[in-house]
């Protein structure tokens, strides 16, 4: 016996920024579901039709400024930045304090991909000193 399923899930997922965000997070959910599908609607759709509210199912907000450590930020490079300054802010203090974060990403900006990979650099980093110091205190 071979069963098949075949289900079809359209996701969507948004990213709002600047001001269009901040007026997003002052919205209630329902105003902020509304005030979404209306857009979309608008987009795909046609006076008589209304896709996104007839298709919604659910929805899912991460809103980053009500983030008690993060707050919405997140760094913007400009034309004066390199990635030599992301390396000086990534640098660790005295091989004690260590720094992760999408803004101390040299090959990527802006993005969660570089907030993980900074994770890794960091952990890389922090088991490298821990590994030295466990060395030296045995061959004390």
């Amino acid at each position: 016996i071979t069963i098949t399923i075949t289900i079809t899930i359209t996701i969507l997922m948004a990213f709002a920024s600047a001001a269009f965000a901040i007026s997003l997070s002052q919205l209630s959910p329902t105003e902020l579901r509304m005030t979404i599908l209306s857009q979309l609607d608008r987009i795909f759709g046609n006076q008589d039709t209304k896709p996104a509210t007839d298709s919604y199912m659910d929805m899912i907000v991460q809103d980053w400024t009500k983030e008690r450590y993060i707050q919405g930020g997140y760094s913007s490079p400009s034309f004066l930045v390199t990635s030599q300054d992301r390396h000086y802010i990534a640098s660790s203090i005295q091989n004690t304090l260590f720094f992760a974060g999408e803004h101390t990403c040299e090959t990527r900006y802006m993005v969660m991909h570089s907030a993980i990979e900074s994770g890794i650099r960091a952990a890389k980093e922090i088991i490298s000193v821990s590994t030295k110091n466990i060395e030296q205190t045995n061959s004390a």
